[in-house]
């Protein structure tokens, strides 16, 4: 697929209104200035509170120890042993950011930020083609909205983690959820300010994957002008305490669906399950990264790219706290893998791939679930399973629930603020899908 060249781009006059409607407006950057810190941190800031202070960090290397210890339980992917290992294998485009929140000199709480260069044509794949069912006007404006949008690129400032489901964009133990919402939105403000004096400015904010009950949350984005927006819900299997072992939570299905499992198991026969170590995953990457690109690729949509190196990076960094298993023919080709992250009492279903082919074949993609499940319960006797978003329907046919996490979005120009929740629907189009009931009433 070819782009339009920067030099072409500059001369369209159509782009360049698209390209005026992302530059943020001056009234969002009235915050103070920040002030230089010589504890450590990049920069700081005064906030409007009494007594509070921010601290900018731009490295995990940096960040102060007490960090981990402001963090609650199953927030491991705002741990220092995480994002030290994203880093070393950093998404293109992507540039962390962190805060330290501090109460009188005391720390209280942290945020994290990426920033991310957010290309339109490239990152949403669903903008190639109209909704299924669309009539000609339908196709028509579609074609007009992938015109314009198509080669915008702006920078995208996320609270929280692109690459993971959940609520990842702050921790402040020991705040009503109020007065931490209040704070971190005076805290973002800061940082774009900050953004916009460094020339990196945001064009628009999202909050990532608050719980769509949090009526506090949600109140208070609606008051300085975000939008909430619902994607694919995440999918999150509750693991009853009676399930010992795998047996006991197939024991837990209706018949039908424990035939529909063993039929799975039996398809997948020809395929041998390894749990690969670190010297097999940095021996395999190439693979496990082609095989992950092939997923990647047909998604529709793709916040972030994972680079070659990221799974051995998370494996030298969590050690049995990360596995990654794949799945080999008698030949020894690679058909698939998967990864499954301990994240508190919650197993993390991470990135997988696989050859489309023995899918079709050896339903490699249900066997991945099941597996998760069976590590969730043997392995690491979690609370839950998270199968994070996407793939709704076969993810509900084993057990797992459909949780609503909505983003909150912000343009930073008031015009396209005004526009955002019609945009975003034409080129977020949610997928229809039949929920499941695997269990029998008693489980349930």
């Amino acid at each position: 697929m070819k782009y339009a060249t920067a030099e072409k781009r500059a001369k369209c006059p159509l782009y360049h209104s698209v390209q005026q409607w992302v530059a943020p407006s001056s009234i969002c950057d009235s915050a103070p200035a920040p002030q230089a810190s010589a504890k450590g941190s990049l920069l700081s800031w005064q906030l409007q509170d009494p007594g509070f202070q921010l601290h900018l960090y731009e490295s995990a290397e940096a960040l102060p120890a007490v960090w981990d210890t402001l963090l609650e339980e199953g927030q491991v992917f705002l741990s220092r042993a995480y994002l030290m290992a994203f880093e070393a294998a950093m998404p293109r485009g992507v540039s962390p950011i962190y805060l330290v929140l501090k109460e009188k000199g005391k720390p209280a709480g942290v945020m994290m930020y990426q920033l991310v260069d957010f290309v339109v044509g490239q990152q949403v794949q669903s903008l190639g083609q109209a909704p299924a069912g669309s009539g000609w006007r339908e196709r028509l404006w579609h074609r007009l909205l992938k015109a314009v949008l198509r080669p915008a690129s702006f920078r995208l400032l996320i609270g929280g983690a692109a690459q993971a489901t959940g609520e990842y964009a702050y921790s402040m133990p020991g705040y009503a959820r109020a007065a931490a919402c209040r704070l971190y939105q005076e805290s973002t403000s800061l940082l774009c300010r900050h953004l916009y004096l460094s020339g990196r400015k945001a064009a628009a904010i999202m909050a990532k994957d608050f719980h769509a009950g949090d009526e506090e949350a949600a109140a208070h984005f609606r008051a300085e002008g975000f939008h909430p927006f619902y994607f694919e819900p995440e999918m999150l299997l509750p693991i009853d305490r009676g399930w010992a072992s795998f047996d006991d939570y197939l024991g837990a299905m209706t018949s039908k669906y424990r035939v529909r499992a063993r039929r799975a198991f039996k398809k997948a026969e020809g395929l041998f399950r390894h749990e690969l170590s670190l010297e097999a995953i940095e021996r395999e990457e190439p693979v496990l990264h082609g095989l992950y690109e092939k997923i990647a690729e047909g998604a529709d949509f793709s916040m972030i790219r994972l680079p070659e190196g990221y799974f051995s990076a998370l494996k030298a960094a969590f050690g049995a706290g990360f596995k990654v298993i794949g799945y080999y023919t008698a030949e020894g080709e690679l058909a698939g893998f998967c990864t499954a992250l301990k994240n508190g009492a919650v197993t993390e279903a991470h990135f997988l791939g696989m050859e489309e082919r023995y899918n079709s074949s050896h339903q490699l993609y249900l066997n991945m679930l099941y597996d998760m499940v069976r590590i969730g319960i043997e392995d690491w006797g979690s609370r839950e399973v998270n199968f994070a978003r996407t793939a709704t329907e076969i993810k509900s046919s084993v057990g797992a629930v459909a949780v609503e996490r909505p983003v909150y979005v912000r343009a930073r120009n008031p015009l396209l603020n005004r526009m955002l929740p019609y945009i975003i629907r034409q080129v977020s189009q949610r997928q229809a899908y039949r929920i499941r009931h695997p269990f029998s009433k008693q489980t349930q």
